[in-house]
Parts: structure tokens; C-alpha cells; sequence
């Protein structure tokens, strides 16, 4: 069943919260990918984020183009890693997965709201 009230009100909270926290790591272009810790943290926040959207539906919309752009940041960084370190490259692949984890969430639950975002894949 889908969160009504205060619930709702503080997954949206929680959703803004792991959407900034990402926004802002996104910044660390060169820290991205090559510290397993900045990684850990985006990959938790990516897949949180993917379970609050499944939940939120379209609660989360104000969000969205927020998120969308962090995760595509997260994206594109990690398809450029060239490190042929085994350890970079687990957590690109980690990094990877997550980030389209949480752009699946928002295919599946909000599909109408990801099209404008499509020409930024």
C-alpha cells in the first residue's frame, strides 16, 4: 500500500534528502569512482532512493529532475573509468548498477515522467 500522510511526508523528506546527498557527491567528478567510499555511499543512496520511488509514485515528481541528473552524472562517470585496477573497476561496475537501478524505479513507476529526460541518456 502506498504511504498517506505523515508517512508520505517523510519519505518525501528522506527521498530529498538521498537526491541532494547525491547531487552533491556528483560534484566530485575525480572522487566518484576512485574511492570506495564515496562509491558505497552513492550505490546505499541510489537504492534507497529506488525503494522510495516504487513507494512515492508520483508524490515524488518535484524531485525527479534532481535525481535523474545525479544519477546520470554517477552514469556517465563511471562508463568513462579506464582504471585497470580490479577494485575501481567492481566499484564501477556497483556504481553502475545502482544508478540503473534507481532510473528502473522511475521507468517502471513514473515511465510518462522519464521521457523528457530521455535525450540526456
Amino acid at each position: 500500500a502506498a504511504p498517506t500522510g505523515r508517512t508520505a511526508t517523510a519519505f518525501l523528506d528522506c527521498l530529498q534528502l538521498c537526491t541532494a546527498r547525491l547531487q552533491s557527491l556528483s560534484k566530485k567528478k575525480t572522487a566518484m569512482i576512485q574511492e570506495p567510499i564515496v562509491c558505497q555511499l552513492a550505490c546505499s543512496l541510489a537504492l534507497s532512493a529506488s525503494t522510495l520511488l516504487r513507494l512515492l509514485k508520483a508524490r515524488c515528481l518535484p524531485v525527479l529532475p534532481k535525481l535523474i541528473a545525479a544519477v546520470l552524472t554517477f552514469l556517465t562517470e563511471a562508463s568513462r573509468s579506464e582504471s585497470t585496477d580490479s577494485a575501481v573497476q567492481t566499484q564501477t561496475r556497483l556504481v553502475q548498477v545502482s544508478m540503473l537501478r534507481a532510473l528502473t524505479a522511475i521507468a517502471q513507476n513514473l515511465p510518462q515522467f522519464l521521457i523528457p529526460h530521455l535525450d540526456k541518456f
